[in-house]
């Protein structure tokens, strides 16, 4: 079962899907986005 968890990066926020690398990437790259716009 893929558990979803947050990692901290450099200050930002990004989900990591555990279980699947490809999904960790993407995920991680759609947090950090979002974070960055909610932030400003």
């Amino acid at each position: 079962m893929l558990k979803l968890s947050v990692v901290t990066l450099k200050g930002e926020a990004a989900f990591r899907l555990e279980g699947n690398p490809e999904n960790s990437l993407f995920l991680s790259c759609l947090s950090l986005q979002c974070f960055s716009v909610a932030k400003r």
